[in-house]
Order: C-alpha cells, then structure tokens, then sequence
C-alpha cells in the first residue's frame, strides 16, 4: 500500500464524518479493526461493533476538517483533525490525532485516537 493510499483513506475518513456515511467506515476498517476512542478507553472490536460505534458518534459530529498533512510510515498514518460536536446542548470543538494502522490489503486494522479534555473548547 502506498503512502498515497493511505492519505486517500484519512481523507475519506475525514469526510465520512461529516457526511455520516457508514458504508465509508465499512469499507474503511477490516473486519476485525480495534478502535480504541479515545485511548485509554475500552477498545471496540469488529466491523459491526465499530458501525455502531461511529452512528452513535454521527449523532453529535457536525463537521470535521484535517488541521495538517496526513503523516505516513510503512504501514501507518497518523493526523490532526478537528471536529465540531452538537449535543443538543451544548456545542464543541475538539482537536485530535489519529493514528491507522493498515493490513495488508490497505484496511485499517487499529484506530487510536489521541485527545482529552483539554483539546475540547466551546466553539
């Protein structure tokens, strides 16, 4: 899998979450992905766990945008990317880094997102 390819992916994610497509995130993540949101939380495990994960999260995201360039080593990429949250009461803005880890055939297998309260501001 090339760098390109993996910048694609991150790019597709980004967008995913504004869009709310879950058929995105299917094709994004392998069937046995972790998810790991944020770290230090319980990780979630398998592509159907991993749907319900990112609807549940498509209820508060309204917009997201990478805030740099897409970083890329053999068979990871890591991004900063910000992320416009409404939870009916109360709407915020949290930063955050991701870092994908890649399979063989160019799905993601592990997703750890970086972030705590101090990256959530009101927006």
């Amino acid at each position: 899998m090339s760098n390109a390819s993996r910048i694609k992916t991150a790019e597709s994610y980004i967008k995913t979450l504004c869009i709310h497509d879950i058929s995105i995130i299917e094709s994004i993540f392998a069937e046995n992905a972790i998810v790991e949101d944020p770290v230090g939380n319980e990780p979630v495990s398998g592509i159907e766990k991993i749907k319900e994960f990112y609807t549940r999260a498509f209820d508060v995201i309204q917009h997201a945008e990478l805030l740099g360039s897409v970083r890329c080593t053999d068979h990871t990429a890591a991004f900063p990317f910000k992320v416009l949250l409404d939870s009916g009461d109360l709407i915020m803005e949290l930063e955050a880094i991701d870092v994908f880890e890649f399979d063989e055939a160019g799905k993601v297998t592990s997703m750890k997102a970086y972030w705590g309260p101090e990256n959530m501001k009101p927006a």
